[in-house]
C-alpha cells in the first residue's frame, strides 16, 4: 500500500498526549479520538513509542469487517504526523512499541471516510488493520555514503518550496556546536555562529554540515548528529579532538543557488573562467576535492553554450579543453587513471592535437598497462614537436617497461617449457 493510496485530508496528529495502558487481547479506545479508533494488543513490544515526525517501518494486513483482505505489506514506511496515511494509522501506530503487534479498528472518520477507496474499500467503511511495528527513527540518514554517519532530526519544517542548497549557493544560517550527549549528561555548547553567511562548497564547515545542508529547506531547523568515526578536531568550531560526540543545532535561514542559465554570452564565459582559475588555486594547494568541484562547475558554464555566438563558442571551447586537461592531471594525482583518460578524451574531441591532453592520456594509459595506446599518443606528440623532452622521456620509459614485461614473459614460458620437457623425458625413461 503506497502512501498515495491514503486520501485523508484532515489534519494529522500523533498519539495521545498521556500514557495509556492497553491490556493484551482487550480492545481499548485510543484516547483523544472521540471513539473513532480502537486498539487490541496481540503481542507487546519494548522500548519507547515513536515520537511525532518519526519515520516508522511496519508490516500490516487490512481487512473489512467481513474479513475480506484488501491490502497487505511486510515492509511499509511512513512518517508520523505528516498526513501521509489515514488518521487511524497516524495516531494508532504512535501508541505502539517496537516488536508490538496490534489490531487497529478505524471507524470511517479515521479511515477513508464517506468517499471510501474504490474499488476495494466501500464508502463509510470501518476497517481493521493488523499492524506490526518493526522499527522507528526520529532521525534521517543524510550522510553522502548512507552509512548513518550524519543523522538529521528535524525540529521545525522548512518552507513548502522543495529547493535545497546546491554547490556554490549563498547560504545564511545559525549554528550551535555541541560536544557530548544528553544521555551521558555532558552535552556542552562549544561554539555558535549567528547569521553566518558563506558560499557553500568553498567555506570551511564543521564535519557533516555539508551533507546535512544538501537535505535542508529554507527556514528548516534541525539537530545534526555526527558519528564519532567522522569527527575531526577543529579549533575554529571548538571541537577539541577527533572521535568524540558532536552535534549541531542548525537554522537554515536563507540560501540562493547559482544557476547557469542566469548568465548570458560573455558573462557566462567569465563565470567559467573564474571557476577554472579558482580550481587552479585549489589544485596548487593540493585541495583535490575542492579543485574537482570547481573544474566541473566551470564546465557547466563553458559547455552550456547554446546561447553563445560563434566567437564565444570558440573561446568557451578553448577554455574547456584546459579544464578537462587539468581534471585529467588531478585524477592522475589521485591514481584515478580511467577518469583521467576520460577527461583527456573529452579535451581531444575539441582539440585533437592538444599536447597536454595527449601526454596526460598517455600517462593514464600507461598506468593501466595500455602500452600500445600510450606509445601512439607519445609518438603523435613527437611528430609535431620533436623537441618535447617530457614526451621523449615518457616514450623511452614506456618502451623500457614493455621490454621488461616481454623479457619476464619469455623467461616464464621458457621455464614452463623446460619443466614440460623434463617431465616428458622422465616419462620415456
Amino acid at each position: 500500500m503506497s502512501s498515495s493510496d491514503f486520501s485523508d485530508n484532515e489534519e494529522a496528529v500523533g498519539g495521545p498526549t498521556f500514557e495509556v495502558i492497553y491490556p493484551i487481547g482487550e480492545e481499548t479506545e485510543v484516547p483523544q479520538t472521540n471513539g473513532k479508533l480502537f486498539k487490541t494488543v496481540l503481542v507487546e513490544g519494548t522500548g519507547k513509542k515513536p515520537a511525532n515526525k518519526s519515520k516508522v517501518n511496519v508490516s500490516y494486513k487490512g481487512t473489512l469487517l467481513d474479513g475480506t483482505v484488501f491490502d497487505s505489506s511486510d515492509d511499509f514506511d511512513f512518517t508520523i504526523g505528516l498526513g501521509q496515511v489515514i488518521k487511524g494509522w497516524d495516531q494508532g501506530v504512535a501508541t505502539m512499541r517496537v516488536g508490538e503487534s496490534a489490531i487497529l479498528r478505524c471507524l470511517p472518520e479515521y479511515a477513508y471516510g464517506a468517499q471510501g477507496s474504490p474499488p476495494t474499500i466501500p464508502p463509510n467503511a470501518t476497517l481493521k488493520f493488523e499492524v506490526g511495528l518493526k522499527s522507528w527513527s526520529k532521525s534521517e540518514d543524510v550522510s553522502i555514503e548512507k552509512d548513518k554517519s550524519v543523522m538529521k532530526d528535524v525540529q521545525e519544517e522548512g518552507g513548502r518550496n522543495w529547493e535545497k542548497p546546491e554547490y556554490e549557493a549563498a547560504v545564511n544560517l545559525s549554528i550551535v556546536v555541541y560536544t557530548g550527549t544528553e544521555d551521558d549528561g555532558n552535552k556542552t555548547e562549544v561554539s555558535r555562529r549567528e547569521d553566518w553567511s558563506f558560499e557553500f562548497g568553498d567555506a570551511a564547515l564543521p564535519v557533516g554540515l555539508d551533507a546535512a545542508l544538501l537535505s535542508m529547506k529554507e527556514g528548516e531547523k534541525a539537530t545534526i548528529t555526527v558519528a564519532k568515526k567522522r569527527v575531526v578536531a577543529s579549533a575554529e568550531f571548538g571541537i577539541p579532538q577527533d572521535g568524540i560526540d558532536v552535534s549541531y543545532d542548525v537554522h537554515l535561514k536563507s540560501f540562493t543557488n547559482v544557476t547557469v542559465w542566469n548568465f548570458k554570452g560573455a558573462d557566462k564565459i567569465a563565470q567559467g573562467l573564474a571557476r577554472k582559475d579558482a580550481g587552479n588555486e585549489f589544485f596548487k594547494a593540493a585541495k583535490w576535492s575542492q579543485a574537482e568541484k570547481k573544474y566541473n562547475r566551470a564546465l557547466e558554464f563553458l559547455e552550456n553554450d547554446h546561447e553563445l555566438d560563434q566567437d564565444q563558442k570558440a573561446e568557451a571551447s578553448k577554455i574547456s579543453v584546459i579544464v578537462h586537461s587539468n581534471l585529467a592531471q588531478l585524477y592522475i594525482n589521485l591514481k584515478r587513471y580511467s577518469d583521467a583518460q576520460t577527461q583527456c578524451n573529452k579535451a581531444l574531441v575539441k582539440d585533437a592535437s592538444n599536447t597536454k591532453a595527449l601526454f596526460r592520456r598517455a600517462k593514464a594509459l600507461r598506468a593501466q598497462d595500455e602500452w600500445k595506446e600510450a606509445i601512439a599518443d607519445l609518438t603523435l606528440i613527437l611528430e609535431t614537436d620533436p623537441t618535447n623532452a617530457d614526451a621523449a622521456n615518457e616514450l623511452a620509459s614506456v618502451k623500457a617497461q614493455v621490454r621488461a614485461f616481454e623479457q619476464k614473459e619469455k623467461s616464464k614460458y621458457a621455464n614452463l617449457f623446460g619443466k614440460i620437457s623434463a617431465m616428458e623425458a622422465k616419462e620415456h625413461q
